[in-house]
């Protein structure tokens, strides 16, 4: 019998209302980042640069910022934080971590960022089915990095448990009937 904390959906819906919050983030500073590149352009040097160019110039920042925001957001600001979480992580209260209980490195986070190609085929299907088929709640980024999605706080362990409805991304498992109970 499953807790209420360890639903499926309750882990998905954490993890979707991440990925909502950093596409907010990231697809609003590209547009800020170009829009103010773009006016600072045409007003402070109107003399100088044309509409065009300046317009050209506004597109060059949005797409650099709209490429680059998401592994600055997915990988390095989770590499370089201690708590292993991005901005919408953070907001949705769930970090990674290595199934070891440690702080993933570089090159995990790097392999999550990579394999979400994997995970958006059919607009997110293929990870909404892996997450939800997996026993620890893992996409496919996550089965390749060995990390795992848990709630905020759960760092401290120093190894993660097994199913443990306190984590909050892995479901409870029965017990035989005649198993001690520990």
């Amino acid at each position: 019998m499953a807790s209420e904390q360890t639903e499926p959906t309750k882990v998905l819906w954490r993890r979707l209302l991440h990925l909502v919050i950093d596409g907010l983030l990231i697809g609003t500073t590209a547009i800020l980042l170009g829009l103010v590149v773009l006016f600072g352009l045409t007003v402070g040097l109107a003399r100088w640069i044309t509409f065009d160019v300046a317009f050209a110039v506004g597109v060059v920042f949005f797409v650099a910022a709209a490429l680059l925001g998401p592994i600055v957001n997915e990988v390095w600001i989770p590499h370089r934080s201690r708590s292993g979480a991005s901005v919408g992580m953070r907001i949705a209260g769930i970090q990674v971590i290595m199934l070891d209980g440690s702080k993933p490195p570089l090159k995990a986070f790097a392999l999550r960022y990579l394999l979400m190609v994997v995970d958006g085929m059919l607009w997110g299907l293929v990870g909404l089915v892996v997450v939800l088929r997996t026993p620890r709640r893992q996409r496919v980024g996550d089965l390749v990095a060995g990390t795992v999605v848990v709630r905020r706080g759960s760092v401290d362990q120093p190894v993660l448990p097994g199913p443990d409805r306190d984590l909050g991304a892995v479901p409870e498992t029965e017990l035989a009937l005649d198993a001690p109970k520990v």
